[in-house]
């Protein structure tokens, strides 16, 4: 029998709204009063009261069972009749009917706890206490109900559940049958694609943790998705997500999963796209007083959700038409239909960032989730920004006036958070300086921050609300790091000159926080065509947390890459002056052997603009910019489809360094200049301090060498050249972190040994 189970709390949002029992909006502070609310009542309260009093109750279907639980806050067990206390903190004076509910389901569970041990009573009492966190005053809400009441109450939230069960339960039936016979969809796997399958698949059978370098070609979505289903199936493994950095990644994500469709394959899917470019408005505003699609979003999504049952690929563009047509907001419309979804893909955000995390799934204890984490060397770097923390001084004088005149009281504080930074200000010197922990009292003036915002104006309108919704949402999160404080989180100090400053929470290391994440789930498949060392991955996302690592071969030729190295010309600060011009004269040389597309990748933008001024002006150079938007990007790369002769300067690591895919004759060669370092850093000296410098520096950087070359060959078809220019590709450390891919590379010393050879490689081989 499938045993499913559900907290008296989830049952509740269930029949009416996603996080209702929090009481609006919900913070740490808040959290840390009510904590500390229920443990002054509690303990107040005489022997004869059970506080923390957990109840269950099992209902039994066919074919499956749910649990339903709870953990009432106190129980008066010999009063007559008992009575059922929940304990609830508050900023109105109302009622809220879900905590009203709570009680009553908790009154329930207890009469069945009765029942089961011969005690038959037939009403109940049940006390719904408030405290006023603005003015600390206690009120409650009193009711004596019956047992039949109660029971009637008790199968008005039961049965939509069950109804939904049944429904659920029908479908994995239905779903499973069709993954355990599913075949993969192709005559034949590719090279190393099996066998990057099966470790796929033993993984999330043994709930492990698998790192699978698997380059370009190896067909990667496949192979990881299809050896998942199939877990899944067998039940090895409830829910699939499948988390990707960027957009092409999804879209690849979900054509795999509609091929196994056409292959008999059952499978609900869903895209989450970000909140803002999901929008429908014309001007982005989350305010559910002033949008439509968020107004009384749960009063119309019952009859969406019915229809949308048969729908099994959902995606951006028919999430946004159902939106349209119910009146929903189409992000959180995607999240309501990920609960029913087998594989979601989304961002990695979704799953490790504690801001944006979809707590429905990830919030509670243990699932048998199954992440499935492409071009997993972009996690370093984004789970440093996403569990890192800044506040600005500068930000504040701003915030002050606009809170002049709408709260003296909120101004207050933030006058004195204000005036604590100029005191940082005036007690350090310029530039960074670092303490291991936050400071106490820095702590306490956020907390009372916060708490004063959500007490007398978080809810009221005025000019200027998004600059305290700002400063509020980024309070909240600097408090929750502070929680969350680790070995590898510093606390910053910056002092820019002036009266300005900024303090900070850095994480150095993110692999304790993510590996708490990943504990709450039951199997995680890390998988990159560029994971060179391992150990640098392992050691920079793991910690106490045993892996496998499986590195698949290229499957494309290796005569197809012409791989050459110009050892006799040197990029590093202080040298690269003398060379421009040699660099230049590189690149006319290698476009002038054979016509065609290429990409020359720099180090930075000066160095680009140095020998973008030393080239021929009779050829067109299609050139990045800073901050391109989405249409820049697309004429960039628009010229890639149109051209035959084309060359491009684009920056290493950039938005143009992976994940364009152009094949065949779009391109045909790529000049890599440089060995792809980070610029020396405060940030990145912290990691040196913490690590070393190849993890801080040479690591990352050799990595988007391997991305800028591996934008060349796309498929087993193609030819092409890459070329890296640094000296120090010529010493043992950069050659032991060459791909095996690369056994043929030669190094070069002068122009005309290195253009004879490309002659060869293009015309008499």
């Amino acid at each position: 029998m499938v045993k499913y189970s559900i907290s008296v709390r989830d049952l509740i949002s269930f029949n009416t709204s996603e996080g209702s029992l929090g009481g609006g909006v919900q913070t740490s502070t808040r959290a840390l009063i009510g904590s500390t609310e229920h443990r002054r009542i509690q303990n107040s309260r005489g022997d004869e009261y059970q506080k923390e009093y957990s109840l269950k109750t099992l209902i039994e279907r066919d074919g499956y069972a749910l649990e339903i639980f709870g953990r009432a806050d106190g129980i008066y067990s010999e009063t007559k009749p008992p009575i059922i206390e929940e304990i609830k903190t508050t900023t109105t004076d109302n009622v809220n009917p879900d905590h009203m509910a709570q009680v009553k389901l908790y009154a329930y569970l207890y009469l069945i706890e009765l029942r089961l041990k011969g005690e038959e009573i037939n009403e109940i009492g049940v006390k719904l206490l408030y405290v006023d966190i603005r003015d600390n005053k206690e009120w409650e809400k009193n009711e004596v109900l019956t047992k039949d009441e109660l029971e009637l109450f008790f199968l008005s939230f039961v049965n939509p559940y069950l109804n939904y069960l049944s429904y659920k339960f029908s479908w994995t039936e239905s779903r499973n049958k069709t993954l355990l016979n599913l075949k993969f969809p192709f005559n034949e796997f590719r090279p190393g694609q099996r066998e990057f399958s099966i470790a796929v698949y033993r993984s999330i059978r043994d709930s492990g943790t698998l790192f699978a370098r698997a380059p370009t070609g190896t067909g990667k979505s496949m192979a990881t998705i299809f050896p998942a289903l199939k877990n899944m199936g067998e039940g090895q493994t409830s829910k699939l997500f499948y988390l990707t950095a960027k957009t092409i990644g999804r879209v690849t994500a979900r054509n795999s999963v509609n091929l196994l469709r056409e292959n008999g394959c059952r499978i609900k899917s869903i895209i989450i796209t970000a909140k803002e470019k999901s929008c429908i408005n014309d001007e982005f505003n989350c305010d559910p007083e002033k949008c439509k699609f968020a107004n009384g979003y749960y009063s119309r999504l019952k009859e969406c959700l019915e229809e949308l049952h048969s729908v099994e690929d959902l995606y951006e563009e028919n999430i946004r038409d159902y939106g349209v047509k119910y009146t929903l907001c189409p992000f959180e419309l995607s999240l309501d239909l990920s609960l029913d979804s087998d594989i979601v893909i989304c961002d990695y955000n979704y799953a490790f960032d504690i801001r944006v995390q979809l707590k429905r799934f990830f919030e509670g204890g243990k699932q048998d989730f199954t992440l499935l984490i492409d071009e997993a060397h972009n996690l370093p770097d984004r789970l440093r920004n996403s569990y890192s923390c800044k506040l600005v001084r500068e930000d504040l004088p701003p915030l002050i006036s606009v809170l002049q005149d709408v709260s003296p009281k909120v101004k207050s504080i933030v006058d004195k958070i204000n005036d604590y930074l100029l005191e940082l200000n005036s007690q350090n010197p310029l530039g960074f300086s670092r303490e291991e922990k936050v400071p106490k009292i820095l702590l306490k003036l956020l907390r009372n921050f916060t708490l004063e915002v959500e007490k007398d104006i978080i809810n009221r309108d005025f000019k200027g609300k998004n600059l305290l919704l700002d400063q509020y949402f980024n309070a909240l999160f600097f408090i929750k790091l502070s929680e969350l404080y680790t070995d590898g989180h510093i606390f910053l100090i910056n002092n820019t000159g002036g009266k300005g400053i900024y303090i900070e929470i850095y994480c150095v290391d993110p692999s304790e926080l993510l590996s708490k994440q990943l504990q709450k789930t039951s199997s995680h498949i890390f998988f990159s065509a560029t994971l060179e060392p391992i150990t640098f991955y392992g050691d920079m996302l793991l910690k106490n947390i045993d892996y496998k690592y499986i590195n698949i071969p290229s499957p494309f030729k290796k005569d197809n890459l012409k791989l050459i190295v110009r050892d006799d010309i040197k990029t590093t600060y202080k040298d690269r002056g003398r060379y421009y011009q040699e660099v230049a004269n590189l690149i006319t040389d290698v476009i002038n052997v054979k016509e065609g597309n290429y990409l020359v990748f720099f180090p930075s933008y000066n160095y680009l603009n140095e020998v973008y001024s030393l080239m021929n002006k009779k050829d067109e150079i299609n050139i990045q910019e800073p901050a391109m938007d989405e249409n820049m990007r697309a004429e960039f790369l628009a010229k890639f489809e149109n051209s035959k002769k084309l060359l491009s300067f684009a920056i290493m690591g950039g938005i143009f360094g992976e994940g364009i895919d152009l094949v065949g004759d779009k391109l045909i060669g790529v000049i890599i200049v440089g060995t792809g370092l980070p610029q020396i850093s405060y940030y990145g000296d912290l990691i040196k301090d913490k690590f070393n410098y190849n993890y801080a520096y040479t690591f990352p950087g050799f990595n988007k060498v391997l991305q800028g070359v591996g934008r060349v060959i796309r498929h087993e078809e193609d030819r092409g050249v890459a070329i890296l220019v640094d000296s120090r590709f010529n010493t043992p450390l950069y050659k032991s972190l060459f791909p095996y891919e690369w056994e043929n590379i030669i190094f070069f010393k002068e122009c005309q040994s290195m253009v004879d050879n490309l002659n060869n490689f293009w015309f008499n081989d």
